[in-house]
């Protein structure tokens, strides 16, 4: 199961570290963001990128999700 956290776009480092601070150790939960690679041509020469795929978006997977949202 996972739960999808709203943050400001561009504090999602930030907020993932006080997310993961806050969880109990024994709740077994983990902190993500999505990203992708992609290929991108920049000035004629092709580029693998890493972009995020949900800006503005955290998401705690666990298999307890009442712990996280109390």
């Amino acid at each position: 199961m996972w739960c999808a956290v709203h943050v400001k776009d561009g504090d999602e480092i930030k907020t993932e570290s006080i997310v993961k601070a806050l969880l109990p150790e024994e709740l077994d939960a983990r902190c993500i963001q999505l990203t992708r690679r992609r290929r991108k041509k920049y000035g004629g020469q092709w580029r693998t990128v890493q972009e995020k795929l949900l800006p503005g978006y955290l998401f705690i997977v666990t298999d307890q999700p009442e712990a996280v949202s109390a």
